[in-house]
């Protein structure tokens, strides 16, 4: 399945686009999603993952599809075992197969109230420093804030050279927060009581410390990022995401069982001194390397594949801190990284994953609607129904709460994209997106822009 975003709500499609793919064939005008064309659409592709690109306008508001709901009858229609066991939402085999509709679409913005403070305000300066968000779509959770430093102004800044809101030169204040083991010369929470956003200094960032020491000194990486999986490779590893990043020959996946022991080898090596490359042509011919995913909030990684890779002949290479580029390289010599790679494999399972992801996912009918959350069962769209669970999907974030704005009943197939896993109540508050999905012919068929 694509990792494209999904697209949040369709609105009216012209029907010369449908009669254009399905010529014969006349449709109804209606509101909302009409699964039907989307059938006769994509139904020609004859492939899962099919892509199918029809130009159309999307309203940001959210209608529950007419003829998207399954009916209420279905919902519980299988009883499931008091013992089943909690399911692996991130597991695309656990549901049916999917058949994705690739969509050129003409997004029509929200409405000012729906933006999110990030949305609003992607700068501020503070202190004389200029800061960009790294994540729009993520809020810090206020664990990670360990105390205010301050107030500053942020500015509304438009883009593409048309203010559509008419909102040019305005400001609004915001509170900015100290991070736990961030130096705040680099990066800075801020917002107010209801949102806030993690901020990137923008010179910083682009000048890469001298030594490892010096880095670990503006980021307590042993506290910040988890290391729990990596990739073995063998051959050429190449640095550069648009010259043919991740296509090394991967011989082997791992879980990692305790990340801690590998940031301790990482923090004796605090002389490992920067390392200049060019990366458009960089590639190390290594024998032998390892490539440890890296999550962290506070970084922002949870949005991106960003990792941090050891290759046997001594260099330590990492995107956590850029968007692509493997632009902060540290030689922390061949002994250090034979250790990590030798303690790696020693201390980790062979999971069949091809790798950790980032963008979890659940699929499920609506069976309850309260205030900042929703429940879905799940087991319409799973291959078994005996692994069909109920899940609480918390909708207090704003990205969230506006694509879900106007929906009053129960019965709509979800589809929610999340960080983190659901805690043991099956409870799930990192959701960062949500669609409709509809289940025609055994396969889900969801939406894609």
């Amino acid at each position: 399945m694509k990792n494209e975003r999904l697209l949040n709500i369709i609105g009216e499609i012209d029907d010369k686009y449908i009669e254009e793919a399905v010529p014969g064939q006349k449709h109804e005008r209606k509101r909302g999603i009409s699964w039907a064309k989307w059938g006769a659409v994509a139904a020609g592709a004859a492939v899962v993952a099919a892509s199918v690109v029809i130009p159309l306008s999307v309203r940001n508001s959210a209608i529950l599809p007419n003829d998207s709901a399954v009916p209420s009858d279905s919902i519980n229609s299988t009883v499931k075992p008091d013992n089943a066991a909690k399911p692996d939402t991130d597991d695309p085999d656990r549901y049916m197969n999917f058949t994705s509709v690739t969509v050129q679409a003409d997004r029509l913005p929200w409405d000012w109230e729906d933006l999110t403070l990030s949305e609003k305000f992607w700068w501020l300066t503070f202190e004389n420093r200029e800061y960009s968000v790294i994540n729009r779509d993520e809020e810090i959770s206020e664990e990670w804030l360990e105390r205010s430093i301050g107030e500053c102004e942020a500015d509304y800044v438009f883009s593409g050279g048309y203010d559509y809101y008419g909102k040019s030169g305005y400001k609004e204040t915001f509170t900015v927060y100290k991070i736990k083991g961030i130096d705040e010369r680099f990066m800075v929470a801020a917002g107010n009581d209801e949102e806030k956003y993690v901020y990137r200094n923008i010179e910083n960032r682009s000048t890469p410390p001298d030594t490892l020491g010096e880095l670990f000194e503006i980021y307590d990486l042993p506290s910040l990022a988890e290391l729990n999986y990596f990739t073995e490779y063998e051959g050429e590893v190449k640095l550069n995401y648009f010259e043919g990043h991740d296509t090394e020959t991967k011989i082997g996946y791992f879980d990692l069982k305790n990340g801690a022991e590998i940031w301790q080898i990482l923090s004796e090596c605090k002389d490992a001194e920067f390392v200049e490359m060019d990366l458009h042509n960089a590639l190390i011919d290594s024998r032998h390397c390892i490539k440890f995913t890296v999550l962290s909030e506070p970084l922002g990684t949870a949005a991106f594949y960003q990792d941090i890779l050891i290759t046997d002949d001594g260099y330590l290479m990492t995107n956590i801190f850029g968007y692509y580029d493997y632009d902060y390289i540290y030689n922390i010599g061949a002994d250090a990284a034979q250790r990590i790679i030798s303690l790696a494999k020693s201390n980790s399972e062979v999971t069949e994953r091809r790798r950790l992801s980032n963008r979890r996912y659940v699929l499920g009918i609506i069976t309850e609607i309260g205030d900042g959350y929703v429940v879905i069962d799940d087991t319409i769209a799973c291959k078994n129904p005996n692994d069909g669970t109920t899940f609480k999907v918390l909708t207090d974030k704003t990205v969230i709460r506006r694509e879900l704005k106007g929906i009053t009943k129960t019965g709509g197939l979800l589809y929610f994209e999340y960080r983190y896993k659901a805690d043991e109540n099956n409870v799930i508050d990192s959701a960062t997106s949500v669609n409709f999905a509809h289940i025609e012919d055994g396969k889900i068929w969801v939406a894609y822009c």
